[in-house]
């Protein structure tokens, strides 16, 4: 079964616009809604423009809403300890109804001047890549047991506690973001989803084949990792429409771009290279009238 989200990048977004657009997405039935994890930087710029925080923003729409899957694209691993990443988290899987979608990455190109703006260090990669491999396994532990013990070589938990657990079991699904190949490894290891954004479709179909090799190296089956596809989309109802919004907003790099049709037909060659959940940043999000449009007109063909 073919799944989709929406996502936003929440610069310059007030709670209002987030709350109009989370409660839409949950009206015309989409699975799950979506935040970045930036403190000032986007799209590796760092901006002045109002930049509400991820955990912040899911917590208050988890009071809004009812059903929606509300989830993290993706929380910078270097950000928070995790041990409180962990406690965070769960808090908000109870808090929501067993609601939470968990995303985690090391660390994108937009984050070098928030860390060092905030008095955090950036690693090299190979310590970032140890750091989310440590930093999941501590959250797996104190998300499922009682007290927990862990020696790293980065971090360490002595008869930790991490109550309340979360409300789903074993626990909240675990997406990594990213495309490398260490990445993919660490993905296919620990993660129950696969977080890939804007790749061409060639190069989308070769990382989930090298993917399903690592899952296999691992023991699992390709299956066991949901494979997604994030990225922008604008979509008009008629050619007509969509000359206007293409003079409006322009289009975003790696953007799904047409009527219905079109983008039913771009999202299926996806599906046909292995995605199974795609997670959209409507261009025009906040008139709101694409996210019905797509709900009406694309979604039911999948």
């Amino acid at each position: 079964m073919v799944k989709f989200g929406v996502k936003i990048t929440q610069n310059n977004y007030s709670f209002d616009d987030i709350s109009n657009v989370c409660l839409e997405a949950e009206r015309v039935g989409f699975e799950s809604f979506w935040v970045a994890d930036h403190m000032f930087s986007w799209g590796r710029k760092p901006t002045e423009d109002v930049s509400l925080e991820c955990w912040t923003i899911l917590s208050s729409l988890a009071t809004k809403t009812k059903r929606i899957r509300l989830g993290t694209l993706v929380v910078c691993n270097l950000f928070r300890p995790p041990p409180v990443l962990a406690k965070i988290s769960s808090s908000f899987d109870v808090i929501s109804g067993g609601r939470l979608e968990f995303g985690i990455g090391t660390c994108g190109p937009s984050t070098p001047p928030e860390l060092s703006g905030y008095g955090f260090s950036l690693p090299k990669r190979a310590e970032r890549l140890q750091r989310l491999r440590e930093s999941i396994e501590i959250l797996k532990t104190l998300w499922t047991q009682q007290r927990s013990s862990f020696q790293g070589q980065y971090y360490r938990l002595t008869d930790a506690i991490c109550s309340p657990k979360p409300l789903q079991k074993p626990h909240p699904p675990i997406w990594i973001g990213g495309e490398r190949e260490d990445v993919l490894d660490i993905t296919a290891k620990y993660a129950n989803g696969w977080n890939c954004r804007r790749f061409p479709l060639e190069q989308y179909r070769k990382t989930v084949e090298t993917l399903d090799s690592y899952c296999v190296k691992y023991g699992r089956k390709p299956s066991d990792v949901q494979k997604s596809w994030q990225g922008p989309v604008l979509i008009g109802k008629d050619e007509a429409d969509l000359k206007e919004k293409m003079g409006k907003y322009g289009i975003n790099p790696g953007a799904l771009v047409g009527t219905p049709d079109k983008i039913t037909e771009q999202i299926q060659r996806y599906i046909d290279a292995g995605a199974s959940y795609l997670m959209f940043f409507f261009q025009d999000d906040r008139a709101l009238k694409s996210l019905g449009l797509f709900a009406e007109k694309v979604a039911p063909n999948f």
